[in-house]
Parts: C-alpha cells; structure tokens; sequence
C-alpha cells in the first residue's frame, strides 16, 4: 500500500476554495427570484375578522427598520392595500421598501388575511418581514372573540 502524506497547505487551498464556492450560493445579490405569497400551514380561514380599515407598524431588521401597513378588510379578504415606506431612511433601504410597497398589493389583496403570508417581493428580502408582521397585527386588531 503506498501512502501519501498531504501538507497542510496543499490541503487548505482546495478547503478555501471549497468554503468560497458555498458563501457565494448564500449571498443576496437582489438576483434572487421573488418568493411572492407564500403557503400558510393550517390558515384559520373559518375565524371571524371585523369589516373595517387597519393601520399597523410592522417592524424589522436590526436597525429597527419600519413599514405602515393600511388595508380594509370586507369579510376577511383585504382590499385598498397600502404601504408606505419610513421617511427617515437611507436611500437603498427606501428603495426597496417602494419597490415592495408597489408590488404587494397585487400579490395579496384578494385573498384572506389568514391565508396572507409573503415572502421576497420586488427584489427586497426583508421588507417582507415587516408587513407580515403588520398583518398579524392587523389580525388581532380585527379579530371578532
């Protein structure tokens, strides 16, 4: 049996670059394709919303980074989505909130607030959380007990 002993630095250039091709799969480029809504486990479609007009604050990131959310609920289904960007905020952020802002509506009004859940929308991948996080407010608020 002939066995052959590798260096340490023979093995740790082919170990690099290893662990280089696997961050760069990980990294958010904005070329990552939109997720849109995505499916709720077990929405509670039978629960009983109010009629009426919402307003939440979803908040997000580490910043904390903000959205308003407006919608106006008709038996459960939302209709007249709004979201309206934080005014103090850097321009790249502000951007993807408006793109997100322009977008979501078509994605969720229409549908049931239980069934409402979206994911990357419009290149932004953290806007998202915090409009999800507007409509389980939203939720509470309108919930008949």
């Amino acid at each position: 049996m002939n066995r052959q002993m590798f260096s340490r630095k023979q093995l740790l250039v082919p170990m690099m670059a290893g662990l280089l091709l696997l961050s760069s799969c990980s990294k958010d480029d904005g070329t990552a394709p939109d997720e849109g809504l995505l499916p709720v486990p077990n929405p509670d479609t039978t629960r009983v919303y109010k009629d009426g007009e919402y307003t939440a604050r979803g908040v997000y990131g580490g910043a904390p980074s903000y959205i308003t959310v407006d919608v106006k609920l008709q038996n459960g289904i939302l209709t007249n989505v709004l979201v309206t960007p934080m005014p103090e905020n850097n321009a790249t952020s502000r951007d993807y909130q408006e793109r997100f802002a322009a977008a979501v509506p078509a994605v969720v009004e229409g549908k049931h607030i239980s069934e409402v859940r979206v994911g990357r929308l419009a290149g932004s991948s953290g806007t998202n959380v915090g409009f999800n996080n507007a409509i389980d407010l939203i939720k509470e608020q309108a919930a008949e007990d």
